[in-house]
Order: C-alpha cells, then structure tokens, then sequence
C-alpha cells in the first residue's frame, strides 16, 4: 500500500472498508463507483429496476445494505398538429344542402289547393252526390209518413196568354212526368186532385197539412191577394211554413222577375232566405232544373214499406181555372 500523504483524511467509506455496487437487471454495470447513480440520453431501453448494494466488514464480519428503484422512461411530449392531406390547396367546393323551407311551403300550397278544390268540386257536384245517394241508397221512410210529397200552388188569374200556355204545359205535362212518373213522387195539384163536392177551405187545410213540400209557381203579373182564387191555400201554406216551421217552400220562377216587390212580403221574405228555381224550359231529367227541384224535394218513395194511393177524379183542362 502506498504511503498516505500527510494531512490527507481517509474518505469514510475508505475507513469503513464500504464497497457501492448498481446492479440493473442482475447485471452490475461496470464504472459506476459514484455515489450517485447518473443515466444521460436515456430511452425507453433504459426502463427496469436498479439496485443500489452497500457492503462493509465490520468487527470480522461482512455486512451489506440494498435498496431498488423503478425506473420508468417517459417520452416526452410532442404537440402533433394536424397536417391537411386532402385538398392539397386547402379549399374545395362543396354543394349546399338544400333549402328544406322551400319544400315545405311547396307541400302547404299543393295542400291548400287541394282543398280548396275539393270543397269547390263537392260544392259544385253536391246535388248530383246526393241524388246519387238517394238513388243507391234508398234510405228508409217512415209508414207515418205524409201522404203528398210536395203540394203545388200555381196562378190562376191575370195571366198573359203566353204565360198561360207556357203554365198549362208545366203543370199537366212537365211536372207530373219527370217527378210522378219518372221517379215516383206524389204530388197534390190544385184542380186535379180536388174531390168534388169537398170542402174547399176543410180540403186545402188537410191536404196542405199532409204535404212534405209546398211548391209556388211565379210568374211576373200575377196576383196573390185574398181576393184572388188561390189566396186561401197560399196563404195557409206560407203560415205553415213561416210560423210553425212545418214545411219547406220551394219557388219556382217561370219568367223572370224584374223586381220582387209586387209580391206579399211573406214571399219576399222566403226568396231572401233561398233561391228561387228558374225554369227554362228543359224536358230532360238529367237538366240542371229537374236535379235542383229533386234535391229540394224529399227522399223518393220507397214502395218496400209502404204504398200509396192517388185517388184522383178526371183531370179538368187548365183553362177552366183561368180567368
């Protein structure tokens, strides 16, 4: 051993006899004699466990100390930031979606259309629809029912000759073959149906009272005063059919009326609250008159419940009425 120079301490671990070890996976590495064990450019290779050991000889004896440590290489953060590979020049066009909002408007508008036309069709087809109903359908009558499905009141004086003529032929011909005949209504004719030696004022009374209708012919010219001969019943069915709400009053025009103010007020008063039916001649059933006139008159006679007998005297001419 070589000579201590004077005055030189001897290190502590020198006096203890110490020897350090660093062990790394059981493996002791080499030129490590410092008390500290220092790694530089460590990498995850570097991970594991080191091992510190301490061995000293004391009083004869060989003693030692160890202590681990885990070692656990972290890397180091790294912001990335995203790299645009697609398009290349940063832009790229692209389609709008599209405007929902104008679909929507488009959808309300057919909607709205198609119901405006529907209830204008319905409206326009409504006598045909329910002609069309009564025909197929035939809905039930009551066996109590009335007998006369419509009572027709017509003028009888102050007539022009064209006006009797064009009356005469309404009222023998037109009317009884499309609504009698053609569809098996039962109509009460003043001067046909009268039996004779009845009444006049019992008969009207009664025969008005088991009517469902009360049809009025108009014509310009004519008079409805209590003096005239179709006074009484005329004015008996409008009280019905104003005052005790009784029967339906259908008008039906056969000239053309310049202004309504000749008629009583009982009669204006019904025109204000429904059209009159303008006649024009038509013989056809299927004309727009005959399906207006039908649709204001009742439900036709279903000959399954019951059956009703027309008890008739031979019909007087027309002109016989006239004055």
């Amino acid at each position: 051993m070589e000579p201590r120079p004077a005055g030189q301490e001897l290190d502590p671990q020198t006096k203890l006899g110490l020897r350090q070890l660093f062990i790394s996976d059981f493996q002791i590495l080499p030129n490590e004699n410092r008390r500290q064990l220092v790694r530089n450019n460590i990498t995850r290779k570097d991970d594991g466990i080191y091992t510190c050991q301490l061995t000293w000889t004391h009083k004869g004896k060989q003693l030692s100390v160890s202590r681990a440590r885990r070692l656990i290489v972290q890397a180091p953060y790294v912001p990335v930031y995203p790299v645009i590979e697609y398009p290349r020049d940063n832009t790229e066009e692209a389609l709008l979606a599209k405007d929902n909002r104008l679909f929507v408007a488009s959808c309300f508008v057919v909607l709205i259309f198609s119901k405006i036309s529907v209830a204008i069709l319905v409206n326009y087809f409504k006598i045909d629809i329910v002609l069309l109903y009564r025909d197929t359908i035939k809905p039930y009558r009551d066996q109590n029912d009335k007998r006369y499905d419509a009572y027709v009141i017509y003028p009888k004086e102050n007539l022009q000759e064209s006006s009797q003529e064009k009356i005469r032929h309404f009222i023998n011909q037109d009317l009884p073959n499309i609504l009698e005949r053609k569809y098996d209504y039962n109509l009460f004719i003043c001067g046909r149906d009268d039996l004779p030696g009845e009444d006049t004022a019992v008969a009207i009374e009664k025969n008005i009272i088991n009517s469902k209708r009360l049809i009025i012919i108009l014509t310009p010219g004519t008079s409805f005063g209590m003096k005239s001969e179709n006074a009484y019943d005329q004015q008996l069915g409008l009280y019905n059919a104003l005052v005790h709400d009784e029967m339906k009053v259908i008008l039906i025009e056969m000239e053309n009326f310049s202004s309504y103010k000749d008629l009583p007020e009982s009669l204006q008063h019904i025109i204000q609250k429904r059209k009159t039916l303008k006649w024009n001649g038509g013989q056809s059933p299927n004309s727009r008159f005959w399906k207006h006139l039908r649709y204001e008159m009742p439900s036709k006679r279903n000959p399954t419940y019951f059956t009703v007998q027309n008890v008739s005297t031979p019909t007087p001419e027309f002109g016989t009425y006239i004055e």
